[in-house]
């Protein structure tokens, strides 16, 4: 059986003019209006199906980084916010000082050669294991 919730701000359900015209239109299986015709990430005709799961595509990307940043204020919220980060690079080995000639970095144990990249990492919560931990051992 099928319940609708009843719009109300402080649930957040209600819907601007817009967003009802395209939920009704999804429910009956019509176009939503004023949407690309192909897919933004990887050039395919786009359908609501496809948009919502296409990994290349903007709308996954959108939904993700919403995601990211309610986790993160609400990691704000539970811990010093000076121990949440967004957006951190990832460094694939540490900087120990030892360059060789082509400026990248050279790993201290193993001597392997590291590049440096551009990769982002998305949230840091420092001390997040530490208190499922000491939650866990209680």
């Amino acid at each position: 059986m099928f319940e609708a919730a009843t719009p109300n701000n402080m649930c957040g359900t209600i819907l601007s003019v817009v967003q009802f015209r395209d939920e009704l239109r999804d429910r009956y299986g019509l176009n939503i209006l004023n949407t690309p015709s192909h897919c933004d990430g990887c050039n395919i005709k786009l359908s609501i199906t496809h948009a919502l799961g296409c990994k290349a595509g903007g709308i996954i990307h959108s939904r993700h980084d919403e995601c990211r940043n309610s986790l993160s204020w609400l990691a704000c919220a539970g811990f010093q916010p000076s121990n949440v980060r967004d957006e951190l690079h990832i460094n694939p080995c540490r900087d120990n000082g030892g360059k060789d000639e082509s400026k990248n970095l050279i790993e201290f144990q193993t001597g392997l050669q590291c590049e440096i990249n551009s990769d982002l990492g998305d949230l840091l919560i420092r001390g997040f294991w530490d208190i499922c931990n000491v939650n866990q051992a209680s």
